[in-house]
C-alpha cells in the first residue's frame, strides 16, 4: 500500500522520508517495504542499489552506452569572469564582434583567459577549459579547474599515489596514520607542482609508503573546495545523524548524488581505495574505523571555522567517511 502522509502530531513513516530525501515523487515500492519491515535487514543493500534510477544523478547510474558513460563525466567549469581593460584591439569569442572602447570593454575569464563581450557573458556555455600552463600549482588548485587542464575524469596526482601505494604498500602497518618524512612530501609536491612528468616519476621511486600517504592527505587537505562541499556539508552532517542506519544510508546517498562530476568521480576512486585498505585490516590495522579518524576532517570541513563546530562535528564527520568505506559498494 503506498505511505500514507503523516498528521502533524503522527510520527512520519520511515517510507516518507526516504521519500522526501531522494526527492524523486514516490518511494520505490521494494524501498516502501523494505522499511516498513516486511523483508529482512540482510536484504537492503541490493534493493538500494537499484534505487540508481533515470531521476537521480547520470554518476549514480549504470550508463547503458560507453557515449552516455563519457557525457556523465564531462565536467561543465562556469567561467571565472573579471572586468577587463584590453590594450589592443580584441573580438569577442562568442559573438566575433570587436570589444569597442578604451577602458573596461568586457570582461576576461581568469581560467582560460576566454574574452567576450560583458552582455556576451551570460550567453557563454560554461565550458571553461583553462590551459595546464595557467594551473600553476597542482597543490591547492580547485579540483575542477585541474581535472579541466589535464582532461581527466580524476587528478592525475591522486592515481597516482592511489596507485603506488596499492602496489607496494597496502599490507603496510598504520596505512595514512603513520606520518611519513616531511621532507619527503615536500619533495613529491613540489614535483607535481612543477610538471606531471616529474610528480609521477617521484612518487614511483619514493621507497617511503607512508610519505606517499601523507602526500595524498595533503592534497586534500589543501583543495580550496573540499571533495564534499561547503554547500553539501550541513546536508552530509544531518544525514548521518539519523538513528536508523536504514534512514542514514539513505539520506547520505541522496546527498551524494549532488556531487559535483569531478568530487564525485573522485571520491568514488578514493573510497574504493580504502575499502581495498580496510580489507587488509589484519595486517595494517586500518579497518573503516580508523580510517574514518583519519579522512574524517580531511574529506569535509565546515567554511566557518568557529572552533565549537568543528568539534561537534568531528564525530559525525567520522561516521560519514566509515559508512562510505562500508558501504561502498552501495554508495558507488
Amino acid at each position: 500500500m503506498p505511505c500514507q502522509e503523516s498528521s502533524p502530531g503522527q510520527q512520519e513513516e520511515p517510507c516518507s522520508r526516504a521519500r522526501r530525501a531522494l526527492d524523486i515523487g514516490r518511494a520505490p515500492a521494494l524501498l516502501t517495504t523494505l522499511l516498513r519491515g516486511q523483508t529482512g535487514s540482510g536484504g537492503l543493500w541490493r534493493p538500494l542499489k537499484l534505487l540508481a534510477c533515470a531521476e537521480l544523478h547520470p554518476l549514480l547510474r549504470k550508463p547503458r552506452s560507453s557515449e552516455e558513460q563519457n557525457e556523465c563525466l564531462v565536467n561543465h567549469k562556469a567561467h571565472h569572469f573579471q572586468v577587463h581593460t584590453f590594450r589592443a584591439p580584441h573580438w569577442c569569442k562568442y559573438c566575433a564582434n570587436i570589444i569597442w572602447g578604451k577602458v573596461a570593454q568586457g570582461q576576461k575569464c581568469a581560467d582560460c583567459g576566454l574574452r567576450v563581450h560583458t552582455g556576451c557573458v551570460r550567453l557563454t556555455r560554461r565550458d571553461c577549459r583553462p590551459p595546464l600552463t595557467l594551473t600553476q600549482e597542482v597543490y591547492g588548485c580547485d579540483l575542477t579547474t585541474l581535472v579541466k587542464a589535464e582532461d581527466r575524469v580524476r587528478p592525475l596526482v591522486v592515481e597516482t599515489y592511489i596507485h603506488e601505494i596499492e602496489a607496494r604498500g597496502l599490507r603496510c602497518e598504520g596505512l595514512y596514520r603513520v606520518s611519513g618524512s616531511s621532507d619527503r612530501i615536500e619533495a613529491l609536491r613540489m614535483a607535481f607542482n612543477s610538471d606531471a612528468a616529474s610528480g609521477t616519476r617521484s612518487a614511483q621511486s619514493c621507497e617511503d609508503v607512508h610519505a606517499l600517504a601523507g602526500a595524498l592527505k595533503l592534497f586534500l587537505r589543501e583543495l580550496p573546495i573540499p571533495l564534499i562541499p561547503f554547500s553539501l556539508y550541513q546536508r552530509t552532517i544531518d544525514a548521518v545523524r539519523s538513528p536508523v542506519l536504514e534512514d542514514r544510508v539513505i539520506l547520505l546517498y541522496a546527498v551524494l548524488r549532488h556531487l559535483p562530476p569531478t568530487h564525485y568521480e573522485t571520491l568514488r576512486f578514493l573510497i574504493v581505495h580504502l575499502r581495498r585498505v580496510s580489507d587488509h585490516e589484519a595486517e595494517n590495522l586500518m579497518g573503516a574505523a580508523n580510517l574514518s579518524i583519519v579522512f574524517g576532517p580531511t574529506l569535509m570541513r565546515p567554511l566557518s571555522q568557529d572552533p565549537l563546530v568543528v568539534l561537534n562535528n568531528i564525530s559525525s564527520q567520522r561516521l560519514v567517511v566509515h559508512l562510505l568505506i562500508e558501504h561502498q559498494k552501495v554508495f558507488f
